[in-house]
């Protein structure tokens, strides 16, 4: 008797995951709220902190922090959406150019 396949390796369910745009316009919110906040007590901070944070819903917080964790190991190049794609071309992954022989024969 063969083991039916698992139903979550056929169609695995995506993250559902905020837009970078949303994300920073979360964290710029943030920013705001510790520059507006950087003389103030310590816990007059937190306490504005946590009221900025209760402004979004429980599962819009997990979607920002999803998206935060994808992006944590990407370059800045891969955010921005300006990265090369690597390449097939051996010369171009660090092989040292072949020596031009033209060179040579012209002196």
């Amino acid at each position: 008797m063969t083991k039916a396949p698992d139903k979550r390796a056929l169609d695995p369910a995506k993250p559902d995951i905020s837009s970078r745009e949303e994300l920073n316009r979360f964290l710029g919110g943030l920013t705001r709220v510790y520059i507006d906040n950087q003389h103030e007590e310590k816990e007059k901070q937190d306490e504005t902190v946590r009221e900025y944070l209760q402004q979004f819903d429980r599962k819009t917080r997990q979607q920002l922090m999803g998206r935060a964790y994808v992006d944590a190991l990407k370059s800045p190049h891969q955010k921005l959406g300006t990265a090369k794609p690597p390449s097939d071309d051996p010369a171009v992954k660090g092989d040292k150019p072949a020596a031009d022989d033209s060179k040579k024969s012209a002196d």
